[in-house]
């Protein structure tokens, strides 16, 4: 009994944070907007990548990583992220 309700517990606050990250004002709305929340904040906030400006490469470089140490998400996914990154996030950029 006490382990599901451990597990209800955490499964909430999952929810939770996830429609938070959802609805970060940092993460400007685009059809990929939904994908990059699934994918990177997973393992950490959005605020991590969206104070970064880098190149399309660099952007793909880190993507890259991330999927190799565990992101899930296959190479159409890894090419959608990096297209909202660098639409949003590239090098030279505000």
């Amino acid at each position: 009994m006490r382990a599901a309700r451990t597990a209800a517990t955490w499964a909430a606050l999952a929810a939770v944070a996830g429609a938070a990250a959802r609805d970060d004002p940092s993460l400007p709305d685009g059809p990929e907007k939904a994908l990059v929340v699934r994918v990177c904040t997973a393992c950490h906030e959005a605020a991590t990548f969206t104070q970064l400006r880098l190149s399309r490469e660099e952007w793909t470089h880190e993507v890259d990583g991330m999927i190799e140490r565990g992101a899930k998400a296959n190479r159409r996914e890894a090419k959608q992220i990096v297209d909202y990154l660098v639409k949003h996030f590239r090098a030279g950029k505000g």
